[in-house]
């Protein structure tokens, strides 16, 4: 084992044998195990969902009063907090081994036969099987969630931007310079809005894979608000939108420049993108327990409960167009998200419909 402490949940009908695997288990070499019981399948699907420490193993004796592993199995397969069991077993019977296997078990060890070696061996294997089949089913999540919105929200836009250079160039000849200008200054809005989607689309997708590079070090939050409001300055324009900015300078945190970037970046591009013209966007940053706190709120149409507690939900992506008819996709939420879990903040926000968002982050502070 490597070291690291694993919470291994025991479901067992005889205290006795409990306590003896458990004496097995802290004689594995180099581990560390934290444990808890159960007696039956009943009680141990409540202690997944009730405890805050989540169960990294089960092991699960086949014979139980009443019901076999069996029930376990079935039961943790629409568990929200399923974790892999091993079962234990007294029964010689291959086709026992057979069938907990069908039904899930990640291995099985038989009663009386087992020692430190064994232990050792099928909770790393175990374990092993699970980190992978999680980076497996994480890898094939972000490729839907890709090829969805390639086919959707980029796919669309070229065919627009095809048609419109296709119409572009059957006017070359017409001489009408005020029509082709609008048509071409339409073009390029267009094709702005997909590069900034595709930017966006694939620095998500970065975050969800090994290829996300991670250099934490001391950032202002000032200055990088500086920048971004800057970058910001003709939407900010176009919208009649006063810009309070109340970020202390003396603010630093602790943390990849480049998502901090983009996390500013994108929370201050959705408060102009919902922001009533003329109306107030406020940013600012404090000091809290765990850290240091940056906020963006605006005074724009706000969103209701359902919308905000599905935000940051990958599985239903968000896309509402902005105030003066601005297209949105719903991977820069996401993106912040990834991103402030990355760096080992939080993100949260605050809404009222027509009364506009409060969305705040904590990043880690840098020592003095």
């Amino acid at each position: 084992m490597d070291g690291s402490q694993t919470h291994i949940l025991i479901l067992e009908d005889r205290r006795t044998d409990s306590l003896s695997l458990e004496d097995l288990l802290l004689e594995v070499p180099n581990a560390s195990f934290t444990f808890s019981s159960a007696k039956d399948t009943a009680e141990a699907l409540r202690y997944l969902l009730e405890e805050s420490d989540p169960v990294d193993l089960i092991f699960c004796d086949f014979e139980l009063e009443g019901e076999t592993g069996l029930d376990l199995l079935a039961a943790l397969k629409d568990h929200p907090r399923a974790a892999p069991v091993i079962m234990i077993t007294s029964v010689q019977d291959r086709s026992v081994d057979l069938a907990c296997m069908q039904a899930g078990a990640r291995d099985f060890l038989r009663k009386g036969e087992m020692t430190p070696e064994i232990l050792d061996r099928a909770i790393r294997y175990t374990l092993s099987n699970q980190a992978s089949e999680r980076a497996l089913k994480n890898s094939l999540k972000v490729r839907d969630q890709m090829l969805s919105i390639i086919s959707h929200d980029i796919a669309a836009p070229l065919a627009t931007l095809r048609s419109a250079l296709k119409l572009l160039c059957s006017r070359l000849d017409q001489g009408d310079l005020q029509k082709t200008r609008s048509l071409l200054e339409k073009t390029e809005v267009s094709a702005a809005n997909l590069v900034d989607l595709t930017q966006t689309l694939l620095s998500w997708a970065k975050t969800q894979t090994s290829h996300f590079v991670f250099n934490p070090c001391p950032v202002s939050l000032a200055e990088v608000v500086a920048e971004e409001l800057n970058f910001a300055h003709a939407r900010i324009e176009e919208k009649s939108i006063r810009v309070e900015n109340h970020v202390d300078p003396q603010h630093v945190v602790l943390a990849d420049r480049d998502s901090v970037a983009t996390l500013v970046r994108n929370l201050l591009s959705n408060a102009i993108k919902f922001s009533y013209p003329e109306s107030a966007v406020t940013l600012f940053s404090e000091h809290e327990a765990h850290g240091i706190r940056f906020g963006v709120k605006d005074e724009g149409v706000g969103m209701p409960e359902e919308l905000r507690l599905n935000l940051f939900n990958e599985e239903k992506k968000v896309s509402r167009p902005g105030t003066l008819r601005e297209r949105g996709h719903g991977i820069g939420l996401m993106l912040c998200k990834a991103l402030v879990e990355r760096n080992g903040g939080r993100l949260t926000v605050v809404s009222t419909p027509n009364e506009g968002s409060l969305f705040r982050l904590t990043l880690p502070v840098a020592d003095p």
